[in-house]
């Protein structure tokens, strides 16, 4: 299937599931960092993206295994295998990616130019960095700080067996609690960056957050300011934003303090 600009791509990769300790399948749309979606099996997986994209008939699924892109369904074709599926009576726990390849069900994806296999790979690269984000242990090697005190360099962070690195890069402080800013980077690729909540500061008894990307973070705590995050999501990135209403306001306070300013020099006129 040879690949076209409009085309929006959907990439299904199979990932052991911590949770129920299973392999099942995930989807994630190519260019987007949002958390892949996890399905019972294919068939589900293919049935909910077919319903939710209906109207997109460019779409096309990109099937990832072995550390490849190994084929892709149109949205159209993927249909007709689920209904096909589904009218044999074929279990769908049964259904994987090594179902649709021992079946020659896949299309082979045309890559001419190699940018999307290129985008898949540093996606997944990412994704899969994503993953550890909450395995990440954080340390206080500085207890003697307040909290306003404390930088990143008062904190080790680390993940067991893992060849790369975690890096702090920010620690901002709020009523003696602490969020912690922090990426993987391993080689070439990068996280996204997250942050754990620090509280129990003051009385030496740490407790630690589920790891959250920052960006949600961020547009939670100040969506109601005008601030907004940049789409780099770096804490130093974080713009001003003026709302309309405020420039409205101090539009017609300039217009008033003008008006005033005319009469004034006008009477001081008529004085002399």
């Amino acid at each position: 299937m040879a690949e076209t600009a409009a085309q929006k791509k959907l990439i299904v990769r199979e990932l052991l599931h911590p949770k129920v300790n299973k392999v099942v399948p995930i989807l994630s749309e190519l260019g987007k960092n949002d958390k892949p979606l996890a399905y019972a099996n294919l068939v589900v997986l293919l049935k909910t993206a077919i319903k939710r994209y209906e109207n997109e008939k460019n779409l096309i699924f990109l099937f990832y295994a072995q550390n490849k892109l190994i084929g892709s369904l149109s949205i159209a074709k993927a249909h007709t295998i689920v209904n096909s599926l589904e009218a044999k009576k074929v279990a769908p726990e049964t259904v994987n990616i090594r179902f649709l390849v021992d079946n020659k069900l896949l299309d082979m994806f045309q890559d001419s130019t190699g940018l999307v296999t290129k985008a898949v790979n540093q996606q997944i690269a990412t994704q899969t960095l994503d993953d550890l984000a909450d395995k990440v242990k954080i340390l206080l090697i500085n207890n003697s700080k307040k909290p306003k005190e404390l930088t990143k360099n008062d904190f080790k962070i680390s993940i067991e067996n893992f060849n790369g690195q975690v890096i702090i890069e920010n620690v901002l402080e709020s009523n003696d609690e602490l969020d912690i800013y922090y990426y993987l980077k391993q080689g070439e690729n990068k996280s996204q960056v997250f942050l754990k909540h620090v509280t129990g500061i003051l009385n030496k008894n740490l407790a630690f957050s589920e790891a959250q990307l920052a960006s949600a973070r961020i547009s939670e705590i100040l969506q109601s300011t005008g601030f907004e995050a940049t789409q780099s999501i770096k804490i130093s990135t974080i713009k001003y934003k003026v709302p309309k209403w405020l420039y409205a306001i101090l539009a017609a306070t300039w217009v008033v303090l003008l008006f005033t300013i005319i009469i004034l020099i006008l009477s001081i006129a008529r004085i002399i």
